[in-house]
Parts: structure tokens; C-alpha cells; sequence
């Protein structure tokens, strides 16, 4: 029977054995799979492959466990969250909004003004994401996937707007921590109530 052995190596050192590798890299590395064959009785050369590690591995910003207090009979779900407390991750929100969302929802998320007044393209100004907007008037994953996808994806069929889709300019853990740092500038009562709109979202 077959009895061959699997080595990977990164940099010259060994990061793992078996068919699959999870941990010891990081984007750019090279990883080597190492075969050494061996049928029982004797052992063969030794052949290896190689590849070049393009992205880092994937991430969640910050998850959950809903229901939060579960049963034995519960099934238990993994969520992302857009976690406001999270302060490195708040960090790195307010450098992406910096960027990308800041020349249209304003430094200090006011938006544009007359923002519920359609511009002579049809389209509406770019919203608050301050206290006033109705951003925290939705669940994290909508806002999430209204950022990645486009706003068109919840509007009513021919919608437009001025904001394009993010799913080719930020990763999924630049969105979450673009909304958690919005959600942080919210007051305590405002904060509170889009929980509660999140948590009934997630347990619809």
C-alpha cells in the first residue's frame, strides 16, 4: 500500500505534513509540497511543486454567535459584524473612508446638502452617515453588501445612482471596518436602536 509522506516548507522549513496546508504562509510566500514516496518496503526520490502565495488568507472583521444565549436544540450561526468597539478595526474604517467615502458623505459624514432632493441627472445626493442619515435605519449586512454590490441590488428596478460598487476596489474586511468606524461616530441611543434592527434582521 501506499505509505508516502507529504512535507510542506516554507522557506526552507517545514510548516506542515498531510494533504492540506491552512496556517504558515502569508502573501508572497513561496510553498513548497514536498512528496516522498514509499510503498512499505522502500523509499523513492523525493519530488516537490511549488507556488507562490498571491493573496493573504481570508478574514472576518468580527463575528458573532447568534442566538446569543442558545440551547442544545439550537442551531447555531456565524455572523459578521461591523463591530463599532473594535478599536483597531475602527482604525483602519476611518483611513478607508478617508479615501474612498469622505469626498462624498463629507469629513464629518453630512453628506451632501439637499440630500433628499434629486439632482437634474435624476439621482439622488450623496447621504449623511451621521445620526441624521437613515444609514443606521439598516442591518450591518445590508450595509455591507449595499457597499460591495451597489445600491442597485435593494432599489426598484432601473434605480441609479452616483456610488458605484466597491467589490472591485475594497476586500471584505475594508467594508466591515469602513461601517464599523461610521457606526462608531453614532450616539449610544442611535447605536443601541440599529442593534436592535440588526439583531431582528438576523433572527428573521
Amino acid at each position: 500500500p501506499d505509505q508516502s509522506t507529504l512535507a510542506w516548507l516554507v522557506a526552507g522549513q517545514q510548516v506542515g505534513t498531510g494533504t492540506t496546508l491552512s496556517t504558515g504562509f502569508a502573501k508572497g510566500d513561496t510553498v513548497v509540497c514536498r512528496v516522498t514516496p514509499y510503498d512499505g518496503t522502500s523509499t523513492g526520490t523525493p519530488v516537490e511543486a511549488s507556488v507562490v502565495v498571491l493573496n493573504p488568507r481570508p478574514t472576518a472583521a468580527t463575528v458573532q454567535i447568534n442566538p446569543s444565549n442558545p440551547l442544545a436544540t439550537d442551531s447555531l450561526q456565524v455572523v459578521r459584524t461591523a463591530d463599532a468597539t473594535d478599536a483597531e478595526l475602527v482604525a483602519l474604517g476611518r483611513q478607508i473612508y478617508d479615501a474612498q467615502c469622505a469626498s462624498c458623505h463629507g469629513e464629518t459624514l453630512k453628506g451632501q446638502p439637499n440630500w433628499r432632493q434629486r439632482l437634474p441627472s435624476g439621482r439622488l445626493p450623496a447621504p449623511p452617515h451621521d445620526e441624521t442619515g437613515h444609514t443606521w435605519h439598516h442591518p450591518d449586512t445590508m450595509l455591507f453588501e449595499m457597499t460591495k454590490y451597489g445600491v442597485q441590488k435593494f432599489g426598484p428596478p432601473g434605480y441609479q445612482t452616483d456610488m458605484a460598487p466597491y467589490v472591485d476596489i475594497l476586500s471584505d474586511r475594508q467594508i466591515w471596518a469602513a461601517l464599523a468606524f461610521i457606526k462608531s461616530t453614532w450616539p449610544p441611543r442611535i447605536r443601541s436602536r440599529q442593534k436592535k434592527i440588526d439583531r431582528r434582521f438576523r433572527e428573521n
